[in-house]
């Protein structure tokens, strides 16, 4: 081989070996910058798995207050069903202990009359009710064929 062709295959061994310390300078300049960027990551987790932590909080929060919602919509629904229309199970739950206060307390006999021509029922039962029932304002008395069907639904459900 000749001095020159020697010269060029060296100096193109040269020119490669600089380029490969360049790329390697790059590298290093690179994962210190990566490695600057882990630190400053590695510092700030804490605060990061802390906001993680309260965001997670804050969603348990929420979907527990969402199925709460969720139940009392249920519930609304439920209770709304039982006053639909004219019926109001308070007001049944009245009469029922108007009842037993008649039937328990005052050991009446839960039964009524009716007149064979025909006419409203009556009796000390019908008499009872009716008294009891009319204290309460919020409620209209009703009349006493309503009282004996009271009655009848208490003594045969």
């Amino acid at each position: 081989m000749s001095a020159t062709a020697n010269c060029t295959h060296l100096s193109w061994a040269l020119i490669q070996l600089q380029q490969e310390r360049e790329r390697i300078s790059k590298l290093i300049a690179w994962s210190c910058g990566y490695q600057e960027s882990l630190l400053v990551l590695s510092q700030q987790e804490p605060e990061l798995r802390r906001l993680i932590h309260e965001q997670e909080l804050e969603l348990a929060t929420l979907q527990a207050l969402q199925r709460r919602i969720l139940s009392h919509i249920t519930n609304h629904k439920t209770v709304a069903r039982k006053f639909r229309g004219k019926s109001n199970p308070y007001k049944e739950q009245m009469y029922v202990g108007v009842v037993r206060i008649w039937t328990d307390i005052v050991r009446g006999e839960l039964k009524y009359s009716r007149n064979p021509m025909g006419g409203p029922p009556y009796g000390p039962a019908i008499q009872f009710l009716a008294c009891l029932s009319d204290t309460d304002p919020q409620y209209k008395t009703p009349g006493d064929s309503r009282l004996a069907d009271i009655i009848d639904n208490i003594r045969n459900p």
